[in-house]
């Protein structure tokens, strides 16, 4: 018994380390209306909606490929505050973004990857 868990385990860390997870918005609005904070740890963005971030943090985090760790998706992205805490590597933008508030650089490399990072409002 204990070696069929040690197999299960062992299967399932291997599918972990060799997957691609993906946050994606697909339709309507995603809408946060306080403080929530969005780890994505080892997890690609994809706005392909509507995201109203309220006064939230994305933190991205994780060891993943900077592609693997990508802002992406058909509609561009306001962030309030973005975080990069990546332990290894970084993220890329696969499309344009805006950070309201705070771009917060703890660890880990933001690719524009030709994108632009508007900081501030289109006001300030």
């Amino acid at each position: 018994m204990k070696y069929h868990l040690l197999l299960i385990a062992l299967l399932l860390n291997y599918h972990a380390a060799h997957t691609q997870t993906q946050f994606i918005i697909s339709n309507g609005e995603l809408k946060i209306s306080d403080t929530t904070q969005i780890v994505l740890h080892n997890t690609q963005w994809v706005n392909n909606a509507s995201f109203s971030a309220g006064e939230s943090t994305v933190v991205v985090s994780g060891a993943s490929t900077d592609a693997q760790s990508a802002i992406s998706g058909t509609t561009e992205t306001s962030f309030y505050n973005l975080e990069m805490n990546k332990s290894t590597n970084g993220s890329q933008l696969q499309q344009n973004i805006q950070v309201v508030n705070e771009l917060i650089m703890t660890s880990g490399n933001l690719d524009l990857n030709g994108d632009t990072c508007v900081l501030g409002t289109a006001n300030g």
